[in-house]
Order: C-alpha cells, then structure tokens, then sequence
C-alpha cells in the first residue's frame, strides 16, 4: 500500500486514510488519528513517481495468471503456457485463473540464456562446492529451474554531490544515476536480486506479450511509491560513496559532513529475466537464481552433503575446546589481577590514601585488559558455541554492484 494519497482534501494516511500533518516535535508527517509517521522528504520524492497497472484488464484479454496458496506469488503468462509448481517456493498448490487487473509494463529484456544454457552454468558453477549434496548440480534436480520475468522499477536520480571545504569555498557536482534497478516482488529477496546485477539496458525493448511465450511474470508487489523510503535510502547510500571517495585522501580538509541530497526522480517499468532454482534438503529450502541475460549464478546458501556433518562437527568441537585451553589461563590471570587490584592496601606497606589512589589509576588499565579478553573469548569461544549444532553450509552470495554502475557520465557538472 502507498504511503499517502493525493486528493483534494490533503495528503491521506495509507493505514487509515486519515490527513495527515507535520508534526514539529517528531519532525515527521503524523496521522492523528491512528497515530502513524512518515518521513516527510519521502513523501516530497513520491509526489513525482507513478503508479502502474491498476486497471481493470480487458475481457478479451487471453493472458492468464497463477496464484501460490503456499507463499502467494501471482505470476502472468500466455494461454498455451502451463505452470505446475511455484517458480518461487516450489510449491504445487497453484490455481489458475484469467488476468484479473491489466498488466502492461513499459519494457522487457528478453531472456538470452536458454534453460539448457542455465543448467549448464548452474552445474559449472555448482562445481566449486566439493561437499554440497551428491544431487545438489543433477539433472534430475536442476530440471525443475523456471525462467520469470522479475517487474523492476528503473530509477532515474537527478542528484547533487556536495563537497564543503573547511577554509575554502563550497563546491558541487550535479549527476545523474541511471535505471538502479529496484524489484518490486515481494517473493524474491532483494540481496538475491542485487546480487546478479548488473544488467545491460542495450537489450531494453517496449514490451510485447510475445516474450512472455514459455516464460512467466511476476505481477508486481510493491509500486515504486510504496518503496520511496527504499529508494531515498540506496540512492543516498550512492551518493555517500560517491562522496567519501571524492574527499577522502584528496589533501583537502572536508567539513565531516555530507549535504548531498536528490532533487528529481523518474521511473521505468520494466520486467528482467530470472531463472529460479529451488533445492530442498535436511528439511531446508534454498533458492537460486540466474540472471536471465548474462548467465550470473547467485544464492544464499550451498548445503553440505550429511556426510561431511560428522568431520564438520567434530572440527567445531575441536575448535571450541582448543579456544577454551587458551582462554581459560586467561581469565584466571585476570581473575587473580582483578583480586589483586581490589586489595591492593592489604598486600603493601604504602599508606592507605595512596594504595587507594594506586588502583584508581590501574583500574581503567584493567578495564581495558578485561574488555580485550572478553573480544577473544567471544571470538574463539562464543561464536564457535553457536555454530556447533547449525547444518554446514557455504555462504556464497556476492555483494551488489558499485555505484559506478548506474552513473551516467554525461550527466556530471561542476557548479
């Protein structure tokens, strides 16, 4: 749902469609009747976005959709393509039922990996990990991959960099960032979709219901009004970037602070293709995606085969114990300097007034010493604790793209 509504009568609250004001002692736009904030720079960027595909779809429309009663994902397709479990879940329990609202997104990248082509790069890339599951990369698993248009909100930010030097004058760079992508599915992660960007815009084309032919689309979740704060919050995490890189090292003394700010933004509707993988094993799902145009693997997580959880358990084990050896001399040793500190009058000859201001200046000393052994234990001990009894995975996933993605280089001007 929108953070606000437009009417004649002021701006609405999404939770109860009540107005809502400026409430100066938050500094955040409140709803007196249900008591709700929002931020108000959020709602100055969303008076400039737009909402798609509200209408009613057509009843001559031949497109169909499925419904998940497991997770809820509605994905689109044409009349002759049939879908039999959830491309997100794995679920069984899809129905199937006309297009109820229209769907008609502003462009499409066209799927250029094949399924073959995708199950080929999953198992190469499956290859890397000696002690996943015997099936993990098998035919038999990977033969269930769907490919899905995933609907992604393609952001254009007019944005401003400012650098303020300490004893000179202020200077500003304006620049654009172009088409940061934001996916707008609630059943896909968003860290799983960052995580196969980049995608090439030069196969951007107008959308045409020929490509949904042997694929489905993922009906969108989120408009981009309802992801405002999202959006302020990446866009500006850029621009922090942008920033430290620009003033750090230069030999120009910067104020420590940053007055970047993003003055207009504009959207594309667009659907990206993604091939989903769903493995289940040990009683736990894992997903998989592959980037649809340039054959990019990503997931969370990579099992390991129960055979390796006995070898696995027993090195934590022995991780914890040897952890232990080390840090229990250790904590005696501090024990018996804590003992010591505390009565330091009983074990000397030096007047009292003096014993006592002699462990006042020791005493943050060995503040500093406990709080350094509490770093290692937990580090050694704690942590290791924690993980014994967890299944064995690998964490595999990558981190988005740089900011140096989406910059548009014609865009940057000095001021």
């Amino acid at each position: 749902m929108a953070l606000w509504d437009e009417s004649a009568t002021g701006t609405k609250c999404s939770n109860c469609g009540g107005n809502i004001f400026f409430d100066e002692s938050f500094q955040k736009m409140s709803c007196k009747s249900c008591g709700s904030f929002f931020d108000p720079y959020s709602l100055e960027l969303a008076y400039q976005l737009k909402v798609a595909d509200k209408e009613k779809a057509s009843e001559d429309d031949s497109r169909v959709e499925y419904s998940c009663d497991s997770c809820g994902a509605t994905v689109i397709t044409d009349d002759t393509t049939v879908a039999t479990v959830c491309a997100f879940c794995g679920s069984p329990a899809i129905a199937k039922r006309r297009l109820v609202n229209e769907f008609r997104p502003d462009y499409i990248i066209p799927f250029k990996i094949s399924k073959e082509d995708a199950k080929n790069r999953f198992k190469t890339w499956a290859k890397q990990y000696t002690k996943a599951p015997k099936n993990f990369s098998s035919d038999g698993s990977i033969s269930k991959m769907q490919g899905v248009y995933i609907p992604f909100w393609l952001v254009d930010a007019e944005c401003t960099i400012d650098y303020t030097e300490q004893y000179f004058d202020t200077t500003r760079r304006d620049l654009t960032l172009s088409k940061v992508p934001f996916d707008g599915a609630k059943a896909v992660p968003d860290k799983l979709m960052r995580a196969i960007e980049p995608y090439d815009y030069d196969d951007l084309v107008p959308y045409n219901d020929g490509y949904l032919h042997g694929f489905k689309a993922k009906r969108y979740d989120y408009s981009l009004v309802d992801m405002t704060e999202q959006v302020q919050n990446r866009i500006n995490s850029y621009l922090e970037d942008i920033y430290k890189e620009r003033t750090e090292g230069s030999g120009f003394n910067y104020r420590n602070e940053n007055n970047s700010y993003i003055s207009n933004i504009s959207q594309t509707y667009a659907l990206l293709p993604v091939w989903f993988f769903n493995y289940e094993y040990d009683g736990q799902k894992y997903q998989y995606v592959i980037n649809g145009q340039t054959g990019e693997v990503q997931g969370f997580d990579v099992p390991y085969s129960k055979r390796y959880y006995g070898a696995e358990f027993s090195k934590r084990i022995f991780s914890v114990l040897l952890a232990s050896i080390i840090t229990l001399p250790m904590l005696g040793l501090l024990l018996w300097g804590a003992f010591k500190l505390l009565d330091f009058n009983r074990y000397t000859s030096i007047p009292t007034d003096i014993a006592m201001g002699t462990t006042f200046i020791l005493l943050p000393g060995f503040i500093v010493v406990a709080l350094i052994f509490y770093g290692v234990w937990k580090k050694l001990v704690f942590n290791n604790v924690q993980r014994v009894f967890k299944k064995p995975v690998y964490h595999v996933i990558d981190e988005e793209p740089e900011v140096y993605q989406y910059i548009d280089p014609s865009s940057i001007k000095k001021q």
